[in-house]
């Protein structure tokens, strides 16, 4: 009994469909490049896609969100680093390397 139960969900996996959308992500120097069988596709479209499946969306308004963070981060974090350049070049700081 327990072998034709195994077979008869083996025959059932093997028989089912299953359609899935195939988003491909490349990631760029100004974001992510999204491609569907090689058309490339805007961020709106990949936003509508992701609509459709509840999981999907909340994964994607996330993303998006830590996106957004990630962003602001990398801004402050080059402003800081120009205004700390700026300040070590007007005092005449000189910075020692260790060994030196």
């Amino acid at each position: 009994m327990k072998w034709f139960f195994k077979i008869f969900i083996l025959i059932l996996m093997m028989n089912s469909e299953t359609s899935a959308q195939e988003i491909t992500v490349f990631p760029g120097f100004w974001g992510q490049k999204y491609y569907v069988n090689s058309d490339r596709i805007s961020v709106n479209d990949v936003g509508t896609l992701m609509k459709e499946v509840p999981v999907a969306d909340a994964y994607w308004r996330r993303s998006k969100t830590q996106m957004s963070g990630a962003w602001v981060a990398s801004r402050c974090s080059i402003r800081f680093f120009i205004l700390a350049n700026k300040q070590i070049k007007k005092r005449r700081i000189r910075l020692y390397t260790v060994g030196r």
